[in-house]
């Protein structure tokens, strides 16, 4: 008698089919097993396809940290209503990068470090609000070592009561700090506001599409510019990409790649690169065309107007970058209330004197290059109260 499996006689058991059915049994026992077999073959090409992506992924990112680290930086930016990108508040996270690992804060207002400040400056206190990109917020140095924290410290410890409040935010340009103003700084009624300016802020105003020139008027658009902050925004809602994105350098790098495609094509877009119409002098090697000049001018005095009818004082600061060339706009114009503070010199003794200020990769000026800025305000701060140019409380 052919045996029978121990699987066919449970089938057979369980469906009540008896031995005179034993060969329907049996091939109702094939069909059962042959599906599961081509199930499980499914499962498993599944599971091999599965590991060698993840194995893929692995060697990836292993070769991504090796050859080419990224910038680990935590989720800090969100849309804010008045069109552009606001810190989000209490954020405590590490920033990471080849050349440094700092701890990056923020206060209940979004702004860098724990302090908290009150929209009314406490009696016979200077508070000076500063401004400005990544450089002013501090990328790459602790909450204390930013050029603003290292100005409040170095007032202090000359009995001033002074509060400096940083608002840098990564990636603005003049059009955004002109908006930042309006509808955050000078509600904190600073008697003093810092301007930080680098070489980048010519494509930031040219690509953002907040302002236009029409002729020498500036006008304000009714665009917004929050770059990849909605798509951001939803990537993060997704199980697991708020770690990878924090944590993966694969990650970063291609988020990077597609930031900087997004960008050259906004770029391209404003027509930014114009090989038609070079710049003299420095202006020449950051690559800014006519146009993007003159509407940085135009902005850069709107602000210093806007800035100075609330009777602060204001500092514009040229921030010196590792081309060692100036490209602040020469011609601008601008009242007795508004100092131009060019950074370069001093960047330039720290050179001579055997120290680069500047991270060698990153490009972001390190410790000892903030408190070269901090410097260059202070001594120009107390020139101004000395003179009587500058109201002392």
């Amino acid at each position: 008698m052919r045996r029978v499996s121990y699987l066919t006689r449970v089938l057979c058991e369980f469906t009540g089919v008896g031995d005179e059915e034993g060969i329907a049994c049996r091939a109702h026992k094939a069909r059962i097993v042959g599906s599961l077999s081509r199930k499980k073959r499914i499962l498993f090409s599944i599971a091999i396809v599965l590991a060698i992506v993840f194995l893929s992924l692995c060697v990836a990112e292993a070769g991504v940290r090796v050859f080419s680290p990224q910038r680990i930086i935590p989720r800090y930016v969100e849309s804010a209503p008045w069109g552009v990108r606001k810190i989000l508040p209490h954020v405590n996270g590490m920033h990471r990068s080849s050349e440094y690992c700092c701890r990056y804060r923020t206060n209940s207002q979004g702004f860098r470090g724990t302090a908290e400040y009150a929209l009314v400056p406490p009696e016979r206190c200077f508070r000076i609000v500063v401004q400005g990109d990544s450089v002013t917020m501090g990328l790459g140095v602790e909450d204390d070592e930013t050029y603003s924290r290292v100005l409040e410290d170095m007032l202090r410890r000359d009995g001033i009561d002074a509060e400096v409040i940083n608002m840098g935010i990564p990636g603005f340009g003049t059009a955004e700090e002109l908006i930042q103003f309006h509808a955050v700084a000078k509600q904190y009624k600073p008697d003093l506001v810092v301007l930080g300016f680098f070489y980048n802020d010519y494509m930031n105003n040219a690509i953002c599409g907040l302002f236009t020139n029409q002729d020498g008027v500036l006008s304000r658009t009714e665009n917004g510019f929050i770059p990849g902050i909605y798509i951001r925004d939803r990537l993060n809602a997704v199980p697991g990409y708020s770690f990878l994105s924090q944590h993966s350098h694969l990650m970063t790098l291609l988020r990077n790649v597609v930031s900087y495609r997004i960008i050259e094509g906004l770029e391209k877009k404003a027509h930014f690169h114009d090989s038609q119409k070079p710049q003299a002098g420095a202006l020449s090697e950051k690559n800014a065309n006519a146009e993007a000049v003159l509407l940085t001018r135009l902005l850069l005095e709107k602000y210093a107007r806007e800035v100075t009818e609330t009777g602060a004082g204001l500092f514009v600061v040229d921030l010196a970058d590792k081309s060692w060339a100036s490209c602040f706009p020469a011609d601008m114009r601008h009242d007795e209330k508004t100092r131009i503070l060019s950074t370069y010199d001093a960047f330039r003794r720290s050179l001579d004197e055997g120290h680069n200020p500047f991270y060698k990769v990153d490009g972001h000026p390190d410790a000892d290059g903030h408190r070269t800025i901090a410097a260059c305000i202070y001594e120009r701060l107390q020139h101004e109260w000395e003179t009587g140019a500058l109201p002392r409380k």
